[in-house]
């Protein structure tokens, strides 16, 4: 990041009104600080859980973490929109803030049930139920931009993964080893005629969602 504001700065590039483009291909790079930085108490759950040793530390993330989903969820609910951006900045940014309380619930949520399901000790199990409830938000709840949030909580659930285990990896993996043709020609057939960006713009059907998200999980 600080190459591309060197050469914004050499190159007389209008970094103030378009920091984005600054940042660039470091993006993830920064989101992955970031998201890291935001999930390192549950990341201390799931230690304890992996550890077997419980404490107070893990109720109070799980508290944290669904009163913060609660408070989104209402936020949501309530119709209220975040207007950060003018009429004269770019459409993206205005309609990925516009949808900031559904974008944190999506994500938040996924982290309390990964909190709550640790501190349960719900072991290899968890990672099932976190699949299920993922998948079945990209389903129900499409949104423009809604791949980004998306792989934040394909993060969570990998922090789950490694922590927890997945129960049936090992069968899954003999599966896909001896079966890997197959499995091929399945994903070829969940490619839909939708052009563009179908992990930012979700199809307006569910069968063809289905499709989509079915061959990426």
């Amino acid at each position: 990041v600080g190459a591309n504001f060197a050469a914004a700065l050499i190159t007389g590039f209008d970094w103030q009104n378009k920091p984005m483009d600054v940042v660039y291909q470091m993006a993830y790079v920064v989101m992955l600080a970031i998201v890291a930085l935001l999930f390192w108490p549950l990341r201390q759950v799931l230690r304890r859980a992996h550890d077997s040793s419980g404490s107070n530390v893990s109720v109070l993330v799980v508290v944290a973490y669904g009163v913060a989903t609660l408070a989104c969820l209402v936020f949501h609910v309530s119709g209220a929109k975040l207007d950060v951006f003018g009429e004269d900045q770019p459409a993206k940014f205005r309609r990925s803030f516009e949808n900031a309380p559904l974008v944190a619930y999506d994500v938040l949520s996924v982290a309390f049930l990964a909190a709550l399901g640790g501190a349960a000790g719900y072991g290899d199990m968890l990672g099932w139920v976190l699949l299920l409830f993922i998948y079945g938000m990209r389903l129900t709840t499409p949104y423009a931009f809604v791949g980004y949030p998306h792989n934040v909580q394909l993060y969570v659930w990998a922090m789950v993964v490694q922590a927890c285990g997945l129960r049936g990896a090992p069968r899954i993996a003999r599966w896909v080893h001896a079966y890997w043709p197959l499995l091929i020609c399945a994903l070829l057939a969940c490619i839909t005629r939708q052009w563009g960006r179908c992990d930012l713009f979700p199809s307006f059907t569910l069968w063809r969602r289905a499709r989509f998200y079915g061959a990426e999980g």
